[in-house]
């Protein structure tokens, strides 16, 4: 799509934070491409202090090696499981109302 790059524009502690989330199929992984292009928002945006990808799916196999010396820094990579304990974490605290599978 033509959004710019990023989904969701974030502060946090005097940070800004933008997020590239993606709704993918379990299956299709999110690849270094995708990565890169989420880092390109550091250079791109100039008052950008993190960039995240955040999946519904899985990150390919080499990406959290690959981009392990920008990670927590400057990039932020949520996987399926995070983004779940992560919605779990901020939705209601009655878990009987919740309908989240992992």
């Amino acid at each position: 799509s033509h959004d710019g790059g990023f989904d969701i524009a974030a502060r946090k502690h005097h940070r800004r934070i933008l997020d590239d989330a993606k709704a993918y199929k379990p299956a299709l992984l999110v690849d270094h491409r995708i990565v890169r292009a989420a880092l390109g928002l550091l250079t791109e945006h100039k008052d950008v202090d993190q960039a995240r990808v955040t999946t519904t799916s899985w990150f390919a196999p080499m990406v959290f090696p690959d981009f392990k010396h920008l990670i927590p820094g400057k990039l932020m990579l949520r996987d399926r499981r995070q983004l779940l304990r992560w919605l779990g974490s901020i939705g209601p605290k009655d878990r009987s109302r919740n309908c989240v599978d992992g």
